[in-house]
């Protein structure tokens, strides 16, 4: 889910960025990394997350999906923009 705190900035001239003012974190996001940070905006699970990214995009590697997807949402932890809900 979102940490609360973090705010997006949509019309940056690199992209969408995230800045996390609790650690100072900033991240840009590309489209598909801003399709993901819109699913967490409500508790979800990683398999929802997967098939609403595999919706909304013509991928054709499931697999390189599932690792991209894993990769991102740990970066994301790490840097404080999302949280797991126990």
């Amino acid at each position: 889910m979102q940490n609360p705190d973090v705010i997006l900035r949509e019309n940056e001239p690199g992209g969408p960025m995230l800045f996390n003012p609790d650690n100072s974190e900033m991240r840009i996001l590309n489209e598909t990394g801003l399709a993901i940070w819109n699913l967490c905006l409500q508790p979800i699970s990683r398999k929802d997350l997967l098939s609403g990214i595999l919706d909304e995009y013509d991928y054709d590697d499931r697999t390189l999906v599932e690792a991209d997807l894993d990769l991102f949402l740990q970066e994301m932890i790490q840097q404080g923009f999302i949280g797991i809900l126990c």
